[in-house]
């Protein structure tokens, strides 16, 4: 089996599919509060290209998508070692990060309370999305070694 995807590569496109993400998310705020549609929706749209291909460059090509929501039954014993640790570290790392977000939004709704109403559905969307992602992340970012299956 070959290689796909060097691990300094594979740390490079998980870094741009969250950061792309992130911009996603900022960029559609933003368009929200701001006269400047046009820049902020072409910025926006850069990133949500950026983010599709980083989620194919690095979840989809390598296989690591599928191998995260494999049944466990289909696993043999290191691989089911690896998708419990990396499910172990990307859970608490989950908690953490929707409790700051929750935080955040709450934080941000009190201080601008003169009419400033917070769309929480693109970061629940994101939520979601990280919660199915990062264990995959986290195998992407640790592993030696991800083989096409």
């Amino acid at each position: 089996m070959d290689t796909v995807i060097s691990r300094s590569k594979r740390k490079m496109w998980v870094i741009l599919n969250y950061a792309s993400l992130i911009l996603v998310i900022v960029m559609f705020y933003w368009a929200d509060q701001s006269d400047l549609a046009a820049p902020v929706a072409i910025v926006g749209l850069t990133a949500l290209i950026l983010f599709v291909i980083s989620f194919i460059v690095v979840y989809a090509r390598t296989g690591l998508w599928k191998f995260v929501h494999t049944k466990v039954e289909k696993l043999d014993e290191r691989q089911m070692l690896v998708t419990y640790e990396s499910l172990r570290h990307s859970y608490a790392v989950f908690a953490v990060v929707c409790l700051l977000v929750f935080l955040a939004a709450e934080l941000i709704v009190h201080e601008f309370s003169g009419g400033y109403k917070l769309a929480l559905m693109p970061v629940i969307a994101a939520l979601i999305y990280l919660a199915h992602v990062l264990p995959a992340s986290v195998i992407a970012w640790t592993e030696r070694e991800i083989y096409r299956q």
